[in-house]
């Protein structure tokens, strides 16, 4: 989070299941501080309530882990367009 105060970034590639994110929360207080920045998650839960939870906190996109070069490059083009 600090890094990103100091950046006000646009997009924002969170890993919900980093030791110490706080999940959900982490998420909320970045879309409460960057309200128009792109939220990227990935997780490796495929849990229908965690996604939910994730998209309601403000998410763009979801990305089940493990995550391709080419997945993560098709999220920011749709992002350019």
């Amino acid at each position: 989070m600090i890094k990103c105060l100091a950046h006000r970034p646009d997009t924002v590639v969170v890993d919900l299941d980093t030791p110490g994110s706080r999940g959900v929360a982490f998420l909320r207080g970045l879309a409460q501080r960057f309200p128009l920045a792109r939220m990227v998650v990935t997780s490796a839960s495929d849990d229908e309530g965690v996604i939910a939870d994730v998209f309601k906190a403000g998410s763009t996109a979801y990305l089940l882990k493990p995550v391709s070069e080419l997945t993560l490059d098709a999220v920011f083009h749709r992002f350019r367009q």
